[in-house]
């Protein structure tokens, strides 16, 4: 599989305008906690994880808005932490 960079981006911001013309400016998410599956488990569905571990939504938007103010750099990581906020935003927009 290969993914253009251009038409994701353009997906996503497409994504964005909905649930922003859907919920508003901002989107209330109750729940702070989930499970993230270790990426050695991830894409493996022959075996079920044995490693989770807690992540928090809270934890993850500061690493994100602090990227995108500024205070923090960007790198590869970051969007791991973007896909469990838009995973988040994604059940709570129809």
């Amino acid at each position: 599989m290969r993914i253009d960079i251009d038409v994701f981006r353009t997906a996503v911001l497409k994504l964005l305008d909905h649930t922003e013309k859907v919920k508003g400016k901002t989107v209330d998410i109750p729940d702070d906690l989930y499970w993230f599956i270790p990426k050695e488990s991830l894409n493996d569905p022959t075996t079920k994880p044995a490693n989770l571990t807690l992540g928090s939504l809270t934890d993850d938007w500061t690493e994100v808005s602090a990227i995108a103010v500024g205070r923090k750099d960007p790198f590869g990581y970051g969007l791991v932490w973007a896909a469990s906020l838009l995973r988040a935003l994604g059940d709570r927009t129809y």
